[in-house]
C-alpha cells in the first residue's frame, strides 16, 4: 500500500499556469506575420515550448508548470525582439514584447589554420552610446545561420548596432557602429576566429574625444620590482590600436600575468596591472 501511494504520488502532474506573450510591433502595425515564440527552461529539466504566431490581435498562449522560469525567442520573418525573462509563481502571467524590423548581417567565419568554422553562432546586439536603447536586456544575443562554406546570416534589428559575434570556442569579435537599413543586408566582411586568449577594453581621455588609431595599447609579462632582471623580462607581449570609441582588443595571448599601457599623443601614459589571464579566456578590463 505503501508503494502503491508513492508510485500514484509521483505520478500527479504539477499544477501549471498559463502564460499570455503579447507582441506589439514598433512602428506601422503588420497586417499578418508568419513565425513562432519559445518558451525555453532555465534551470529546469524541461523542454522549450513553441507556438506558432500568425497574427498579432491575440496574445500567444502557453500552458506551463508553476514555480519555472522561462526565456523568450521569438522567430518571425521581418521582425526582432529581444529575449527576455518570464518568471512563473502561482498565478498566470502577462508578457509583453516589442518587435522590431529587421535587416540582415552576412559575413564568413575564418576558422585557424587546420580547423573547421563552428557551425553555431550568435550576435550580441547593442546600439551605440547616446542612441535610443533596444528594448530588453542590454546585449541581447540573437542565434544566426551557418553554411556549409562558413558564410552566416544573421537577423538583427534595423538601426546603428554595434555588434559582438560569439562562436563556442573561441574569442569574441567586434564590430562597431554598423548602420543596418530595414530589410537589407548588411556585409561585415570576414570574420578571422582565434581559440587562444584575449584581453579587451576600453580607453577614454579625460576632458577629450578620442580619434580612431591615435591611441595604441601595448600588453608586457608583469615583472614588478626595477631589477635588471625585471626589466629585461618586461618585454612587450602584443600591440594594438585604440578605435574612435575607446574600444581595443588583443587577441592570441597566452595565458599568464600581464600589465597594460594605454599612450596617447599629448597625454601621460596609463598602466592597469596585474591582469590575469586564463586559456580559452577572453579577459574584459
Amino acid at each position: 500500500l505503501l508503494a502503491g501511494a508513492l508510485g500514484s504520488a509521483s505520478a500527479e502532474s504539477p499544477e501549471t499556469r498559463t502564460v499570455r506573450v503579447t507582441l506589439t510591433p514598433s512602428g506601422a502595425p503588420a497586417s499578418s506575420v508568419n513565425g513562432t515564440v519559445t518558451l525555453r527552461p532555465l534551470m529546469v529539466p524541461q523542454s522549450p515550448i513553441s507556438v506558432p504566431v500568425t497574427t498579432l490581435t491575440a496574445p500567444v498562449v502557453f500552458t506551463v508548470p508553476q514555480r519555472t522560469v522561462w526565456e523568450t525567442s521569438v522567430a518571425v520573418k521581418g521582425w526582432w525582439a529581444a529575449p527576455s525573462v518570464i518568471t512563473i509563481q502561482d498565478r498566470d502571467a502577462d508578457h509583453i514584447l516589442t518587435l522590431l524590423p529587421t535587416g540582415i548581417v552576412t559575413g564568413r567565419l575564418a576558422a585557424p589554420e587546420g580547423s573547421t568554422a563552428p557551425r553555431g553562432l550568435s550576435v550580441k546586439v547593442d546600439v551605440p552610446p547616446g542612441k535610443k536603447k533596444l528594448p530588453g536586456p542590454p546585449a541581447a544575443a540573437t542565434p544566426c545561420s551557418v553554411a556549409d562554406d562558413a558564410s552566416f546570416s544573421c537577423d538583427v534589428p534595423a538601426g546603428a548596432l554595434d555588434l559582438s559575434f560569439h562562436a563556442q570556442g573561441y574569442v569574441a569579435l567586434y564590430r562597431w557602429g554598423v548602420q543596418v537599413e530595414k530589410s537589407g543586408s548588411r556585409d561585415v566582411g570576414r570574420l578571422l576566429l582565434s581559440k587562444g586568449s584575449g584581453i579587451s577594453g576600453f580607453v577614454a581621455l579625460a576632458g577629450k574625444k578620442l580619434a580612431a588609431d591615435k591611441g595604441k595599447v601595448t600588453l608586457f609579462i608583469e615583472a614588478p620590482g626595477a631589477s635588471a632582471t625585471a626589466s629585461r623580462l618586461r618585454r612587450p607581449v602584443a600591440e594594438s590600436t585604440v578605435m574612435a570609441n575607446g574600444f581595443f582588443q588583443l587577441l592570441d595571448v597566452p595565458p599568464g600575468r600581464y600589465a597594460l599601457q594605454a599612450s596617447y599623443p599629448g597625454f601621460a601614459t596609463a598602466t592597469a596591472s596585474s591582469i590575469q589571464v586564463y586559456a580559452q579566456v577572453e579577459t574584459k578590463l
